[in-house]
């Protein structure tokens, strides 16, 4: 079922490297904030019980991965 998502995002990553690092950030910071803290953590959604900052933080930092791995990529010729 979460597959066919996959398939949405296929015209993005071809596109600059910007798109991709977005892309790439938000995917696992959503993941995270939706998935990992209300599950996992038995925290809040957005993990709000660890702090009013908590999802800008998670959001911000997967961007600089994002962006980061995006510009890898593009370094490597991938």
């Amino acid at each position: 079922m979460r597959l066919p998502c996959l398939f949405l995002c296929l015209p993005i990553l071809t596109g600059s490297v910007f798109k991709r690092g977005l892309v790439f950030g938000l995917v696992p910071a959503f993941v995270q904030l939706f998935i990992v803290f209300p599950l996992l953590q038995h925290a809040s959604v957005l993990g709000l019980n660890f702090g009013y900052t908590t999802p800008f933080f998670i959001i911000f930092l997967n961007l600089i991965w994002g962006l980061a791995a995006a510009g890898w990529l593009k370094m490597i010729g991938g």
